[in-house]
């Protein structure tokens, strides 16, 4: 199993509407609102490295309100 922690930037208001899209998402196991240079941060479980990659190209990216990501993979 992969875990990542991704941070999130959205459109100005639209935290709580991305923050609901995020939550129903299987991959996703919490999400939390954050201040600094970040709206959202995000931890995902995957079963490995190519569905993370399916997870931020497939899922993340249909999300019209989120303008940018950083991943952060977690070490074993």
């Amino acid at each position: 199993m992969v875990d990542a922690y991704i941070l999130i930037e959205v459109k100005p208001g639209t935290e709580i509407q991305v923050r609901e899209k995020l939550e129903r998402m299987k991959e996703v196991k919490s999400v939390e609102a954050v201040y600094g240079d970040y709206d959202l941060i995000s931890k995902v479980t995957v079963r490995n490295m190519q569905r993370l990659q399916e997870f931020i190209t497939k899922k993340l990216r249909s999300i019209k309100d989120i303008t940018s990501t950083t991943t952060m993979i977690c070490l074993e």
